[in-house]
């Protein structure tokens, strides 16, 4: 899980407003504090980062944060805002990125990403990404959410993960539905095709990062306890596999894969957690079909679903 930024709409760059105010999450304990904020703003890197840190514009729990500090989840940071507002500016547009919006109104949007597209850029200058083609068509966006790389995502989905994605237009509704995120009241689900039948319904095992990238997820042995669950509402044989709905109110990042590959079930297409290949395409065979939530302004139950893309072999 990211951390979570409360910022409002970006302004004129000398119109320094209040500072942005993060929180470090249990994911993030034990970072020096320089290579976090790097992390956490695309576009800084190290060197900003001391260069903000060395001017004091970084407090950590009221006082002037130094650069080898070592996080605690649970800190506050705060960093002045113009320095967020400038990192901001630096994403770029990108009309020619594909994607459907299936629901839009003043304070939400709901739109579905096809696989094979990164949700966020992830260096200077990136573009083909959603929030790319969201700020093309939706540049109120800009300054609303995660930071300038992730603007308005509620959450995020994988690469070759297809559908549904969630977006606040506002920075008090972004506060809102990442508060019911974090307290499970957004019922997401999923649709996976996997290689064998999973040897179970339900799994809980914690997940931690396998190496420094994080580039994989493995289980650390211990059940969540109800932090992070996936469970499996439906399973029916298809002709190429099975095929699972899924259900992870707090997915945190790669929950469903590693937890279907800890259940002898890895997705099809998925190699990084034993999945086979596939006969025909690349990437994982993993499509975000429901969301389930209240909705963060009226406070009536909506639904979206998104069904199924072509090129899934089940028949």
């Amino acid at each position: 899980m990211a951390v979570c930024f409360l910022w409002g709409r970006v302004q004129d760059e000398s119109d320094s407003g209040e500072p942005v105010q993060l929180e470090v999450t249990e994911e993030h304990a034990g970072q020096r504090m320089d290579r976090w904020l790097a992390d956490r703003l695309q576009g800084l890197g190290r060197r900003g980062a001391a260069r903000w840190l060395a001017a004091g514009d970084v407090r950590l729990d009221g006082r002037v944060a130094g650069k080898a500090d070592r996080l605690v989840a649970g800190q506050r940071v705060t960093v002045q805002r113009r320095r967020v507002q400038a990192l901001a500016r630096g994403v770029e547009e990108d009309p020619s990125v594909a994607f459907r919006v299936v629901h839009e109104d003043a304070s939400v949007l709901v739109v579905a990403k096809p696989a094979g597209v990164d949700c966020h850029p992830l260096r200077e200058g990136e573009r083909g990404c959603l929030v790319n083609g969201l700020l093309s068509r939706y540049p109120d966006l800009r300054g609303v959410g995660f930071g300038a790389r992730e603007s308005g995502l509620v959450h995020r989905l994988d690469r070759d993960t297809s559908g549904l994605v969630l977006v606040a237009r506002q920075p008090e509704v972004f506060a809102t539905l990442r508060t019911a995120l974090r307290e499970g009241q957004i019922d997401k689900r999923y649709l996976a095709l996997c290689a064998e039948r999973p040897s179970a319904e339900r799994c809980d095992a914690l997940l931690r990062p396998a190496g420094k990238d994080g580039a994989r997820m493995v289980s650390d042995g211990a059940s969540s306890a109800g932090a992070h669950v996936t469970e499996l509402l439906e399973i029916r044989r298809v002709s190429s596999g099975w095929l699972v709905q899924v259900r992870a109110r707090r997915a945190q990042r790669h929950q469903v894969r590693a937890h279907l590959a800890l259940l002898g079930a890895p997705l099809i297409g998925d190699l990084r957690y034993g999945g086979p290949a596939r006969a025909a395409g690349a990437g994982h065979l993993l499509h975000a079909s429901e969301l389930q939530l209240r909705h963060p302004v009226g406070g009536e139950a909506v639904s979206f679903s998104e069904p199924l893309p072509d090129g899934w072999p089940l028949t």
